[in-house]
């Protein structure tokens, strides 16, 4: 008996109908578990993409919250992981350069976090979650970091899955650089208006 092929075009129309059996619990878990630790490779972006072309642009839209709902929840499970684990390596005693990352990251505050998951992958999003967990951010900061980043993310995702289906996938691989620059760009904006208000504030008589 004949072994069945496979080819990429049907792994991808697999994936779609599977997809689209699930709807947007599928994508809300999917995405959970992608940003709360276990690794899919960016699947939540390849999810919307794919099924983006056989949605209504209403239906778009309900796909993208229900992705960024899911990666927020995902991202609060990871936090609070950072915090309490990093909290118990402190208490033990940790190495001055460990000491020194978690310094570097208070001076740029929730800018990491906005910059973080806006990033595509391999961009090290859930490194800088369980930092902003270890240094103690407040969590209404961080939730909001997380929201306006994965909207934005999953909302370019979306838009461009349906403006132009599979073929978006090759898009954003053939401007991959960019997308890291615009990451950068956001972080060094981060950075200075962190820099200038630390400054502000230690001008300011008590």
């Amino acid at each position: 008996m004949p072994l069945p092929t496979f080819t990429a075009e049907s792994g991808l129309q697999s994936l779609q109908r599977l997809l689209l059996d699930l709807g947007t619990p599928g994508l809300f878990v999917l995405s959970s578990i992608d940003s709360a630790g276990i690794p899919t490779g960016g699947a939540p972006d390849i999810a919307l993409v794919l099924l983006a072309p056989d949605l209504t642009w209403a239906e778009v839209a309900i796909h993208v919250l229900a992705t960024v709902l899911g990666s927020t929840t995902g991202c609060v499970v990871l936090y609070a992981i950072g915090r309490r684990g990093i909290q118990l390596l402190l208490s033990r005693g940790s190495p001055r350069c460990y000491k020194n990352a978690i310094k570097n990251f208070r001076s740029l505050g929730h800018w990491a976090v906005f910059g973080g998951v806006l990033g595509p992958p391999p961009f090290p999003t859930k490194a800088i979650v369980l930092a902003a967990g270890g240094v103690e951010s407040s969590w209404q900061g961080f939730v909001i970091a997380v929201v306006a980043g994965r909207l934005i993310r999953y909302s370019i995702a979306g838009v461009f899955g349906k403006l132009y289906g599979d073929a978006a996938i090759d898009i954003a691989q053939d401007h991959y650089i960019l997308a890291f620059l615009v990451v950068a760009v956001v972080l060094a904006v981060g950075y200075c208006l962190s820099t200038r208000g630390s400054l502000n504030d230690e001008s300011d008589p008590e």
